[in-house]
């Protein structure tokens, strides 16, 4: 009569019934939760604004690296190396990181993303 497993009928059959599981977070373990409604406005203003595009055209890691430090930056201050670690994804506290895919981000690239957007304002 129907295509679902037999669990998920009785399933099914149950909350009809009224039954009310009270231990879904051991079906759902949650392994890592990160904040996201701020970090993702500010970045969703950001490319409304083209802000993004002010830094460099095209989207590439040195951009990303930069818009994730200023979006950090925004929301709390932070030093070059505090920035790197919220950045990187073994270390992230937020999902700014994994919204521009930076993947890992080592601490040296902080800096480097500076002087990067530093030379792009000094080329014709």
């Amino acid at each position: 009569m129907s295509d679902f497993p037999a669990s998920v009928i009785e399933g099914f059959k149950a909350a009809i019934k009224g039954v009310v599981y009270k231990d879904i977070s051991k079906a759902f373990p949650i392994k890592r939760s990160l904040p996201h409604g701020h970090r993702a406005c500010i970045l969703g203003l950001v490319k409304k604004l083209k802000f993004d595009r002010l830094l460099y055209r095209e989207s590439n890691r040195m951009r990303n690296i930069a818009l994730g430090a200023i979006i950090m930056r925004i929301l709390s201050s932070l030093s070059k190396l505090a920035a790197a670690r919220l950045l990187s994804e073994s270390t992230a506290t937020t999902s700014i990181g994994a919204l521009l895919n930076l993947g890992k981000v080592d601490v040296d690239e902080v800096p480097e993303q500076q002087n990067y957007t530093l030379v792009k304002d000094l080329e014709p």
